[in-house]
């Protein structure tokens, strides 16, 4: 074995996978990450093939699942009996305020199920009520509170269309994009938890983890496009910062910012 074969299993990696259907679901995730505006970077995207190429597939899964464990937030293991435990992974909680940034779901699955996996997290969700929720009344029943507008200041959630999918593989190891967005700016903590149906909780509510985060102050921009005589023109933009991230986030647009223009 090499080194990081045995580094990997000192700290209670996963199990050994097969590096075929590892790699091809690997490949997957970094078209989805790079499709979402956040791509691995070219140094990470070359270790990758390295380890798909060489001879060794046991070092060459290990090395890959070291490799992406530095992007991951969260770990999920679903033990034999299909009970879901939650522990934080070694990514930066870095987040930017009015923007979302993605992170990785690493899922260890000892009892290969096959069902959707779901996040929840107290702290995501609507700060305001629809028109369409209030049942056309012309006094509509209070249903948030100032302290549920407070504590939901983040939306939190699996990126689960393609090409990546809803349903777990089945294999051992896998990974899932979470797409974390933030209203705020500075420290803010949320309380994120998962599951693969209803029961599978752990016992001793170890589905859930508390992460805190560090949303950096976003800066108003402001753009002036003319063209050669100086007149206003329009223009396509394509904002990217040091690291190949786009802004805003492909995921998160509303219309009529659509994702695919």
């Amino acid at each position: 074995m090499t080194a990081v074969l045995l580094a990997l299993l000192a700290q209670g990696a996963s199990a050994p996978v097969p590096l075929q259907p590892l790699a091809q679901q690997v490949r997957i995730l970094e078209n989805a990450l790079a499709y979402l505006g956040q791509p691995l970077g070219p140094e990470d995207h070359e270790r990758i093939n390295r380890a798909i190429a060489g001879s060794d597939e046991a070092a060459g899964a290990a090395e890959i699942e070291a490799l992406l464990d530095r992007h991951v937030l969260l770990i999920v293991e679903v033990n034999p009996e299909s009970r879901v435990k939650v522990t934080a992974g070694a990514a930066r909680t870095e987040l930017v305020e009015g923007g979302t940034r993605l992170f990785l779901v690493k899922v260890l699955n000892e009892a290969g199920v096959t069902a959707p996996l779901t996040v929840q997290s107290p702290n995501s969700g609507r700060t305001s009520t629809p028109s369409w929720a209030s049942q056309s009344s012309a006094e509509p029943a209070v249903t948030l509170t100032p302290e549920d507008v407070r504590e939901r200041w983040a939306d939190i959630a699996l990126y689960q269309k393609p090409p990546m999918r809803e349903k777990l593989t089945g294999l051992g190891l896998e990974y899932q994009i979470l797409q974390v967005a933030s209203r705020d700016r500075g420290k803010r903590s949320a309380q994120i938890g998962f599951s693969v149906g209803q029961g599978t909780q752990d016992i001793g509510f170890r589905n859930d983890v508390m992460i805190l985060f560090d949303a950096l102050p976003a800066h108003p921009v402001t753009l002036r496009i003319r063209d050669e005589s100086g007149q206003p023109a329009l223009a396509s933009l394509l904002v990217r910062d040091g690291v190949g991230r786009i802004y805003p986030s492909p995921a998160k647009r509303l219309a009529p910012d659509f994702p695919f223009q």
